[in-house]
């Protein structure tokens, strides 16, 4: 009988993953149409399209006709539902209650081998014509930087950061993908996340001891846009009026955050934070954060770092995924 109950749930959760990828293909397909039409689509019109890379994401190559101008002969999508791990199937579930639905990054794989010919050929390296956001999970989980081979590609482990990092073409069209209004989150920890952050201009750093666990509290009063912008998500405009809590979490941080950066600041002393003290201010740039955004021309650059997927962090990292453009700002850096 336990045998069967657990067979029962297996299939549940295969179907309800089978619905989730068909309905996502079905509503890219539909929204992004053919690259080769015209101009970009607004990036702010819903429902999203959010591109997902998480462990166990393969590289298909020849893909078979999506994009009808033949650029692109090579995609990154997300792992068959029954081999994703928690955090990437809550950030799905989420994604999709946030009117957003996740397809593949697709991409040259001539960009992909940096050869000098076909680097500079037929324009971005990453086809990111109609999507919101790009979305790396789990970076730095999967084989050590020193067991890589930058060129080997049957070994790709789902790392987006090591992927996009590889080629400078591949950084260029995500840096102006950001620059124009897209978001670019990274969840995970490691040299290939902090590589990333600086193609933004941003310091942030994992130092050995940057655990961010205890409980925390939206930095409402540091200017932290994602709760002071007008047109923040439901979600955001529920933990700016405390209805959500306490946002508790265990997982990396980052530091050299500036405080406006810094979207949760950690509470004073509790049952989950006793060394806390009286506090940490959201100017102590020595104290691992968790969450973290800033703006990159009118788009967004965010990091989370809770590795479990907890459901308030994969909530996060949909709305933060759906934010609108925002007015051009100076870069971070300069």
């Amino acid at each position: 009988d336990d045998d069967d109950d657990d067979d029962a749930r297996r299939a549940s959760r295969s179907a309800e993953g089978d619905a989730i990828r068909v309905a996502d293909a079905d509503a890219a397909r539909a929204l992004v149409g053919d690259a080769s039409s015209g101009g970009a689509l607004d990036p702010s019109g819903t429902p999203h399209v959010v591109c997902v890379v998480a462990p166990g994401s393969s590289l298909v190559e020849d893909l078979s006709g999506d994009d009808s101008s033949g650029a692109y002969d090579g995609a990154v999508g997300l792992p068959d539902w029954e081999d994703a791990d928690a955090a990437t199937r809550g950030v799905v579930v989420a994604l999709r209650e946030a009117n957003a639905s996740c397809a593949p990054l697709a991409l040259r794989l001539g960009a992909l081998k940096s050869t000098s010919e076909s680097d500079d050929a037929g324009g971005p390296a990453l086809d990111l014509f109609g999507k919101k956001a790009v979305v790396f999970l789990g970076v730095g989980a999967e084989l050590a930087n020193s067991e890589r081979d930058e060129q080997s590609f049957d070994r790709f482990d789902g790392d987006g950061c090591r992927l996009v990092g590889a080629s400078v073409k591949r950084v260029d069209a995500l840096r102006s993908f950001v620059e124009n209004g897209g978001v670019f989150i990274v969840n995970g920890s490691g040299k290939d996340a902090e590589r990333a952050f600086g193609w933004f201009g941003l310091p942030w750093r994992f130092a050995s001891a940057s655990a961010a666990r205890g409980e925390y509290k939206p930095n409402t009063r540091s200017r932290c846009f994602v709760f002071s912008d007008i047109s923040k998500t439901p979600t955001l405009d529920a933990w700016a009026k405390g209805e959500r809590g306490l946002y508790v979490v265990k997982g990396d941080g980052i530091t050299h955050v500036a405080p406006e950066h810094r979207v949760f600041t950690r509470v004073g002393a509790s049952a989950l934070s006793p060394d806390a003290g009286g506090g940490f201010e959201a100017d102590d740039f020595l104290d691992p954060c968790p969450l973290a955004a800033a703006r990159f021309g009118r788009g967004l650059v965010a990091f989370a770092g809770d590795a479990g997927g907890g459901d308030a962090t994969c909530e996060l990292i949909a709305s933060l995924a759906c934010l609108p453009p925002g007015e051009t700002r100076e870069y971070p850096g300069k």
